[in-house]
């Protein structure tokens, strides 16, 4: 099972100072609403990065993140709403806990740290409309060209927490 994988995992790349990092994973999309959501949540609750690889599909294929039937860039609703996801890049807090809502964009952290210890950093993709919200912790957000987020919360010392509010998602146009 996952416990066992990750454990393992997380001890081999502790042991040659590495992240644990899942370089290739998925399925066939009819399958995402068990197989790909489970293997998402597995990753968060282990703290695990991961790279989804796919590819634009030009007749045929059902395994990428774009749909055949619309070539010039259509990606699948139900994969993007999974993918598209908030996600701590980094943080100084190794014990920090996170929860990304794929139906609603609603996303918690909680973590601890001490006034001048390394900045919690979360990603906030485009799709993600929510307010953000930080407590216990000295707050930067930077919007890129994309409209993605990104919250940079420097803690003041003990327990602070970063939020996303649910919020509809603002999906791909596929028009």
């Amino acid at each position: 099972g996952y416990e066992q994988t990750y454990m393992l995992g997380a001890r081999e790349a502790k042991a040659m100072g590495a992240a644990l990092f899942v370089s290739e994973f998925g399925d066939d999309p009819k399958h995402d609403s068990v197989i790909l959501a489970n293997e998402l949540l597995q990753q968060e609750k282990h703290l695990v990065g991961f790279a989804f690889w796919a590819w634009k599909e030009n007749g045929g294929g059902t395994w990428g993140v774009y749909a055949p039937a619309k070539i010039g860039g259509c990606l699948r609703a139900a994969r993007e709403r999974l993918l598209a996801r908030v996600y701590p890049r980094a943080s100084g807090d190794p014990a920090l806990n996170y929860h990304y809502d794929p139906d609603t964009g609603g996303f918690t952290l909680t973590a601890h740290g001490r006034a001048g210890d390394p900045a919690t950093i979360v990603f906030i993709p485009p799709e993600v409309q929510g307010p953000v919200a930080v407590s216990g912790a000295a707050p930067e957000l930077v919007t890129g060209a994309d409209g993605s987020r990104v919250v940079t919360a420097s803690p003041s010392g003990g327990p602070f927490s970063i939020a996303v509010a649910p919020a509809p998602l603002a999906f791909s146009d596929c028009g």
